[in-house]
């Protein structure tokens, strides 16, 4: 009856738990302005606009705080198109849609909607940096 009893309370004890139960992380992904021009930073899901912010140069913003059990990309945060536009109306158009055009992204792959590009700074932060590069090498935007 002992064993009975004991197998009871150990079936009970392991039934109510979850063994893929990991832990919540939160991660951040950082926009940084590293030239001497600000530029707007607009990031849309679907029709909804969800970010929209004027970026100072030498100056970095959040595009994504949340907490996941491993470490984030924009993907998870909803981020599905982007714009980035300098004064002179050139700049980039970056997205996350499958099959879609890229022409009028970064160069090498570089994409702040994906992770190519995206530096760990420690907290749990990655940071993309916009270069001097970047702003000479920028299209004309329609």
């Amino acid at each position: 009856m002992k064993k009975l009893v004991t197998i009871f309370l150990l079936f009970g004890m392991f039934s109510c738990t979850d063994r893929n139960e990991r832990d919540l992380i939160e991660y951040k992904m950082i926009v940084k302005n590293e030239t001497n021009q600000s530029f707007i930073l607009k990031i849309t899901s679907g029709s909804n606009e969800i970010f929209n912010q004027n970026i100072l140069p030498n100056n970095a913003t959040i595009i994504c705080s949340k907490a996941f059990d491993s470490p984030v990309n924009s993907y998870s945060c909803g981020l599905a198109i982007a714009e980035l536009r300098f004064p002179n109306n050139k700049g980039y158009r970056c997205n996350n849609i499958e099959n879609s055009d890229t022409t009028l992204c970064l160069s090498n792959g570089r994409n702040f909607l994906g992770q190519i590009g995206y530096i760990g700074i420690g907290n749990n932060s990655f940071e993309f940096k916009i270069t001097h590069d970047d702003y000479n090498n920028a299209f004309i935007l329609p």
